[in-house]
């Protein structure tokens, strides 16, 4: 049973939190290397020429992987009494009763919000991007990645819903 009087603080599992940075950066050493090699044969030069166009892409995305591995500082998901905050989009506690629904589909813990609370929330440019991609989330859902936090899916959506049964019960509405 889940003690829901209090604050539930999830932090980051560091292991997974740090794969993707360290893949980032080896990936972007390996092209940066194939920019500056002297070419002796059609597969070096091919390699050096692929180098050209992919470092361009990959070094703004190591730069945005490292600013999101040390921000936000502190525990990424909290659950308290007044609401459910996911801090690395959006600092704004989400009220219990503005959630009407928590799902787990994949990788993702869904929220989905009331059509109210939805347009007046903000939502981070990396979750509108996500949420682009994903053919089943709309404009009221809020997808939860928890593959770098410390809690498992389950474990995620079990704390979401003892929150809601214990602080909105009319949360279903």
């Amino acid at each position: 049973m889940i003690d829901t009087t209090g604050e539930l603080s999830v932090g980051r599992d560091w292991a997974r939190s740090l794969a993707l940075p360290a893949l980032c950066i080896a990936v972007s050493v390996v092209f940066w290397f194939g920019m500056t090699m002297q070419v002796d044969s059609f597969f070096e030069r091919r390699f050096q020429s692929q180098s050209w166009l992919v470092f361009p892409l990959i070094a703004p995305f190591t730069l945005w992987v490292g600013y999101r591995l040390v921000w936000p500082v502190g525990a990424l998901i909290r659950m308290t009494p007044d609401g459910f905050q996911d801090r690395r989009v959006n600092g704004t506690v989400i009220p219990w009763t503005e959630i009407r629904n928590a799902v787990r589909k994949g990788e993702f813990v869904y929220l989905t919000l009331k059509r109210t609370f939805a347009r007046s929330y903000r939502f981070s440019p990396s979750q509108r991007i996500l949420k682009a991609t994903r053919k089943n989330a709309g404009p009221t859902h809020l997808l939860i990645a928890h593959w770098c936090v410390a809690a498992t899916g389950d474990e995620l959506l079990e704390a979401i819903q003892a929150y809601r049964r214990a602080h909105a019960p009319e949360g279903r509405a």
